[in-house]
């Protein structure tokens, strides 16, 4: 890896966020916006962005695509008890608990992950970061939902259904069958999907402007619990994955997907089940500020 080349980058991805945080402090974004921008990436250009990343002739072999989705699956099963240990070695209190170990597993694969995934591994490595985050929905809204909901919420099969994911099982039938995509869809896939990083950087800013900052920065568990999730569990991870998985880059996309930030649905899923909602917008902004470091530290100890 290029470390000269991901640093420059992952400082361009904070620039992007800085600009968001004072679009937010300026209400150049401001909630509505911020709602329907949202609506936008989530439905129109991450969906294009994954469909992109097929469009043109991808470098992993066909057998890539089934060891990342296996090697996800295994993950998800192996952090689900982490999670509650770390909880317990933080000591965290009972009322926050739950929300620690939900913060602890689900991470912000879609609007961090991509696009610092196609920054360092470039543009096919986000299918297979979307296959991850195929896993990651499945265990959200089954786990994840019987684990915030105190009055034991039921698996959805239609909280499945998204563009998000639909365009990620579109993208392995088009990668595993061969099929090829048109060069004007291609060319439109891969200008909307362009837009992706840079209004996701800009909206994540102009969601941390309405935090206080003093507020945030005094959290003082939030600071281990960011080592545990963004340092501890992606080293954990590469030592685990990296007896069975012997492709350098597939696993280094592995692990940094590991590492990424507090998945902003805390906060959704943390207003929607009664959780501590002020707690769930720390940790999204404690770690989001974290990643800018400990993803280049990771970078390094990926070699």
């Amino acid at each position: 890896m290029d470390m000269s080349s991901i640093i420059n980058q992952m400082i361009t991805l904070f620039l992007m966020m800085g600009v968001g945080y004072l679009c937010g402090k300026t209400d150049i974004i401001d909630p509505v916006f911020s709602k329907k921008m949202s609506n936008l990436i989530i439905n129109v250009t991450t969906p294009a962005m994954i469909m992109a990343s097929v469009s043109t002739k991808v470098s992993f072999p066909k057998e890539s695509a089934i060891q990342v989705l296996l090697v996800s699956t295994a993950i998800f099963i192996v952090v689900i008890p982490l999670a509650f240990l770390a909880a317990t070695i933080l000591r965290v209190p009972l009322d926050d608990k739950k929300l620690y170990v939900f913060m602890f597993i689900f991470s912000n694969t879609g609007f961090m992950g991509y696009p610092v995934i196609r920054t360092i591994f470039g543009n096919d490595a986000v299918f297979l970061a979307a296959l991850y985050n195929m896993i990651q929905g499945v265990a959200l809204y089954s786990f994840g939902v019987w684990l915030m909901d105190s009055k034991g919420g039921k698996f959805n099969v239609k909280s499945l259904i998204n563009p998000s994911m639909i365009a990620s099982l579109l993208s392995l039938v088009v990668f595993l069958c061969d099929i090829p995509i048109p060069q004007i869809a291609a060319n439109v896939f891969d200008s909307i999907g362009s837009i992706t990083s840079p209004a996701a950087m800009l909206l994540i800013g102009a969601g941390l402007s309405v935090m206080s900052v003093k507020e945030i920065f005094t959290e003082a568990r939030l600071y281990p619990f960011a080592v545990l999730k963004q340092i501890a569990l992606p080293v954990l991870m590469y030592l685990l994955i990296g007896i069975f998985l012997k492709d350098a880059t597939l696993l280094g996309i592995m692990i940094v997907v590991c590492a990424m930030p507090v998945a902003n649905i805390s906060v959704m899923f943390a207003t929607q089940y009664g959780g501590n909602i002020n707690m769930a917008s720390k940790g999204v902004f404690i770690t989001t500020m974290c990643s800018f470091v400990t993803i280049p530290l990771l970078c390094m100890f990926l070699g």
